[in-house]
């Protein structure tokens, strides 16, 4: 049965300050949306750095265009704190796994779905009245005022823009997003994704694309996130860019549907994976979220161009994803996912991981034994002397998931870590609970007597290593970690490091 398409045009309703359009197909709905106070809440948001969109571009539109002033950045600053204060769930800690790490976020606790709330709270909004309503509920009413607050303080400049640039890049693109959902097949590959995660949703499942609009003027940068039943994507009145990007948008719509399968079938899911003789198989289950969003973007974006023009878009691994492995194992994956949503299967099913696992090590070769790709969901152990180096690594080796305590390396026997130490945090090591073993302790004592930086690598099982990176100092133990995270080579035992 064919999908039956539906426009709703409805700037006029909501006092032309936002825009919405809804495709309507068998199982789903797509209502796309664009709301200023939405907007607004992203801007500041990435402006204090709590989105994945780094801040530059909206700091030149505000600096450059809107005249930015002291006053806006004390004001920016109690936004930060406001949002450190109360959308993270300190009370909801992450639940350890039984054997290894979950990569999907309903797994880790309320911090993440609190912080959901907020930013839907306002992506719903329809004007500050409402959000203020919304947000008591959610903190109290001192707090919801003083988040108002600043709103209320940036709302004049920001509203002139939206009304400008805003609200006009929207009214064009929101259009072309649901022409392309219909007229491309796409929203046909989105009520595949369903049966193919096994996701628990309604019969009918209602979707809001919340559209972001980044200012054109200024582009280094954009992004999208699924959140709950929200998929947020920023767009670009820009041809150059190709225009509104839907295949992101299904991108992030599979996230969705594969963090709403039971929780069961996650559990097994991991299981399954740890079972395998595979020495890479938790790491390709540590990837296969983004990898399985990334083959469903490709799916899209092959119904969207010319074979030809496909085939030389996806050979290119900058136009696949931004991380080395995700994007390789996301092409090989396609294919796979194609056949799977052709015969109604599932990725939860047995023969799955038969299907996946080779065409990882296909796909990778040589780079299957990275010590950056094992260490896709790691444990990262740092002190005062430390955590120079470990927010380099981070920022140089992407991990999907990211934990901090050797009691996360005790309860994963299968889980990589990487401890970060110098002269003056060296004491710490032996106060480990028991993961680092007698004989690496002794090994890396004896060589910190004598070398003034090395990385120390042992097996802690046939999936997973461990590794010690030793400065004598913060500037030789950075070195260290950027020496150690540009590498794919594998090694064992010490391994020395130039400190020059």
């Amino acid at each position: 049965m064919r999908a039956l398409i539906l426009f709703l045009f409805l700037g006029e309703v909501v006092g032309a300050r936002d825009f919405e359009q809804t495709w309507r197909g068998e199982r789903l709905t797509i209502r796309i949306r664009a709301a200023a106070v939405g907007n607004l809440t992203w801007q500041l948001d990435t402006l204090s750095g709590h989105t994945n969109t780094k801040p530059k571009d909206y700091e030149d539109l505000w600096r450059k265009d809107l005249a930015w002033t002291a006053e806006d950045a004390n004001f920016l600053n109690q936004w930060s704190l406001l949002y450190n204060r109360n959308r993270r769930d300190t009370a909801g800690k992450r639940r350890m796994p039984p054997i290894y790490p979950h990569n999907y976020a309903r797994y880790y606790g309320n911090s993440v779905s609190r912080d959901y709330a907020f930013r839907i709270a306002a992506l719903n909004a329809a004007d500050l009245s409402t959000l203020r309503r919304s947000y008591r509920k959610l903190c109290g009413r001192a707090c919801a005022e003083n988040f108002i607050n600043v709103l209320s303080h940036f709302w004049p400049r920001f509203s002139t823009w939206w009304q400008q640039e805003g609200l006009a890049s929207a009214t064009k693109i929101i259009p072309q997003l649901a022409a392309k959902t219909a007229d491309f097949g796409l929203g046909a590959i989105s009520e595949s994704v369903i049966r193919l995660t096994a996701a628990e949703v309604p019969q009918h499942h209602e979707v809001n694309l919340d559209v972001v609009v980044h200012p054109k003027k200024y582009l280094t940068n954009y992004t999208a996130t699924a959140m709950e039943n929200h998929i947020l994507t920023e767009v670009v009145d820009d041809p150059e860019i190709g225009g509104p990007r839907l295949p992101l948008v299904l991108h992030e719509l599979t996230h969705h549907f594969y963090d709403s399968a039971r929780r069961g079938r996650h559990i097994h899911l991991v299981e399954s994976f740890d079972q395998r003789p595979e020495p890479f198989s938790l790491a390709a289950y540590s990837i296969l979220n983004e990898a399985l969003a990334t083959a469903v973007q490709l799916l899209a974006e092959k119904h969207l161009r010319p074979p030809s023009d496909y085939a030389k878009f996806i050979a290119d691994d900058d136009n696949v994803y931004f991380d080395p492995f995700i994007s390789k194992v996301g092409r090989a994956l396609a294919p796979i996912v194609e056949d799977w949503i052709a015969a109604n299967k599932n990725i939860f099913q047995p023969d799955f991981a038969d299907a996946y696992l080779p065409a990882v090590a296909a796909a990778l070769g040589p780079l299957r034994e990275s010590p950056r790709f094992l260490l896709s969901s790691r444990v990262l152990i740092h002190w005062a002397g430390g955590k120079r180096a470990k927010d380099e690594f981070v920022q140089m080796v992407r991990g999907i998931t990211t934990l901090d305590e050797w009691r996360d390396l005790m309860a994963s026997p299968n889980l990589g870590g990487v401890v970060f130490a110098t002269q003056n945090d060296f004491t710490h090591l032996q106060d480990s609970q028991g993961v680092l073993p007698q004989s690496v302790l002794a090994a890396v004592t004896e060589a910190a007597r004598t070398q003034p930086a090395f990385a120390y690598a042992w097996q802690r099982s046939p999936k997973a290593a461990g590794y010690i990176l030793y400065g004598r100092d913060e500037e030789r133990l950075l070195r260290v970690t950027k020496s150690f995270a540009r590498s794919d080579t594998a090694f064992s035992g010490l391994r020395l490091a130039q400190t020059h």
